[in-house]
């Protein structure tokens, strides 16, 4: 019997996933026509690990191009860039397509240009490796961001690069991450590293969103209360199963979740076999490149399990897990995520 626990309230699952249940049909349903905007960076910024306490290249003066890689020492440069005023999409829309754009101006060697979601902001002008704002520092030196990226694109010569970002910009309009900042950083080696245009440019960083609006309201305004919004984990414990042939696997999931999106803040696991084998499936828009993965004995079961923190999922998204080991039942949970509501287990 797998136990599961998601949003405070428990679930326990004995053995294989049952069927989803059934969706009702919308009758009448009418296509709502797609939106597309494109707005330029408000703000761009480039912070160096060489001079940690300059700011000397964070958008102060326009001349200056951004930057991300690393110099001939290893020294790190990271960009970011802000989309803070300009995109204007209503609350309740769903991203179709969200493209990043942005001109490289030269480059030396290769690098793997990777844009992840900040999740503090920066401070135009005064931010520097160390400060967000010229006096305050960041939790980690170089930046707060999400480690997982959304995207990353080979960056070797000048021109155009694009960069695919629907689920950066989801949280966005969902008011889940009210950071409307990104940054990019290059992973590759020592003396990899390009320029390019910052925002006073005519080549400037541009984000490019298509989304379909929600659909108009049909329901009566009322002064009650939409539902909950959770905003802090709550982990709670949960009893091993009795179940004889059973792994007697302890999980532990801790998430909060905010209209369409949630997002799983940590994970704990109890004991288990040393020949356990983990397989995870994701269906949906919401789910990592790598929708399917797996891990085969218990440390690694485990490592796979607790590097799903942080991890966000949308409204619509399926996440399938299968336990087992030589001996036992097999343990399997599908967990489909809902608007605004707690994860449906089955």
């Amino acid at each position: 019997m797998l136990a599961l626990m998601f949003g405070g309230a428990v679930s326990l699952l004995a053995g294989s996933a049952g069927s989803a249940p059934a969706r009702a049909a919308a009758p009448h349903a009418v296509p709502r026509a797609t939106v597309a905007t494109t707005v330029g960076a408000s703000a761009d910024c480039t912070i160096f690990s060489g001079s940690p306490a300059s700011a000397a290249q964070c958008g102060s003066d326009p001349s200056n191009d951004n930057l991300a890689g690393t110099d001939g020492s290893g020294n790190l440069y990271r960009a970011m860039i802000s989309f803070t005023s300009g995109l204007a999409i209503p609350a309740g829309s769903t991203v179709e397509s969200a493209t990043l754009t942005i001109h490289v101006l030269g480059a030396f060697g290769s690098t793997a240009a990777t844009v992840v979601d900040m999740t503090r902001a920066f401070a135009p002008g005064v931010a520097t490796w160390n400060t967000y704002d010229g006096v305050h520092p960041w939790l980690t030196a170089g930046g707060d961001f999400s480690a997982s990226p959304h995207t990353v694109q080979t960056v070797s010569s000048a021109g155009t690069v694009s960069f695919s970002v629907p689920g950066l910009v989801q949280p966005w309009v969902d008011g889940a991450n009210p950071v409307r900042q990104l940054m990019i950083v290059g992973f590759t080696g020592t003396g990899n590293v390009f320029s390019f245009a910052n925002r006073a440019s005519v080549n400037g960083p541009v984000l490019s969103v298509t989304y379909e609006p929600p659909p108009p309201s049909t329901t009566t305004p009322t002064t009650t209360s939409p539902g909950p919004v959770v905003t802090t984990p709550i982990p709670t414990p949960l009893p091993v199963p009795k179940a004889r042939h059973s792994l007697h696997i302890k999980i532990v999931m801790s998430w909060t979740w905010r209209g369409a999106l949630v997002r799983l803040r940590k994970v704990t696991t109890g004991t288990m076999p040393g020949d356990t084998k983990l397989a995870l499936r994701c269906r949906g828009r919401g789910c990592p490149r790598r929708s399917d993965t797996s891990a085969s004995g218990a440390r690694k079961v485990r490592r796979m399990l607790k590097g799903l923190a942080g991890r966000r999922y949308h409204a619509g998204d399926v996440l399938m897990v299968r336990l087992t080991a030589a001996g036992y039942r097999p343990e399997s949970a599908r967990i489909r995520f809902r608007n605004g509501k707690k994860p449906l287990v089955s």
